[in-house]
């Protein structure tokens, strides 16, 4: 789009940050550049006048990229206002007056995430159920303090009269026992006697006579 340009002013700045101190003064501290903008002062005239301003404000809406090329040059910028003036000095269009301010483009950076990881499954034991509240029982048991033959026999699920026979207690108590016995619990094997090889009592040799 070629448009009549009357003046071009282009202004260049800078952000300071002051801070007061204590004793009434300011210091600076950052001076960061501003991007640069450019106001135009012109005409539009002409059977397009009309068709060129409704593309302006058009741009200037939808934030369009725009270049521009004159006495000075802006690439990469945007319409931030624009104003026209219509009176009955120009029959045939409008004046105008237009900001552009340069951007600066940002290309979005993606990072790739790592892949996801399987959760390690732990493989199903075929092994079938384990009894957890199984105790094994021992051929002999020291009492502890305050028990009694019951709690006893409670204790290693195994009946009270096999922990009597074993120990000669003949009547049932509740009485604790003394701290420290050590009691049978019924369970002791019984050693198998050796068995001598039949057919004489030495361990010579043996002989064979006709008769």
């Amino acid at each position: 789009m070629e448009l009549f340009v009357i003046s071009e002013e282009p202004e260049y700045s800078v952000q300071v940050s002051s801070h007061n101190v204590e004793k009434g003064g300011t210091i600076t501290d950052h001076i960061r550049k501003e991007t640069t903008s450019l106001v135009l002062q012109g005409l539009l005239i002409g059977p397009q006048a009309s068709n060129y301003k409704q593309r302006l404000v058009k741009a200037m809406s939808e934030g369009k990229l725009l270049q521009y090329t004159g006495r000075n040059m802006m690439l990469n910028c945007v319409i931030t206002s624009l104003r026209t003036a219509h009176n009955n000095s120009i029959a045939n269009g409008m004046t105008f007056t237009m900001s552009l301010k340069q951007v600066n483009i940002v290309q979005p950076a993606y990072s790739k995430l790592p892949p996801k990881k399987k959760a390690a499954v732990k493989p199903k034991s075929r092994s079938g159920k384990r009894n957890t509240s199984y105790r094994p029982v021992p051929e002999t048991h020291t009492a502890r303090p305050g028990q009694s033959l019951m709690d006893i026999a409670r204790y290693f699920g195994i009946p009270e009269s096999m922990i009597r026979i074993a120990n000669n207690v003949i009547e049932r108590t509740a009485k604790p026992f003394v701290e420290g016995a050590k009691l049978l619990l019924g369970l002791s094997k019984k050693k198998k006697k050796k068995t001598m090889p039949s057919g004489g009592g030495g361990g010579g040799k043996q002989y064979m006579q006709d008769r």
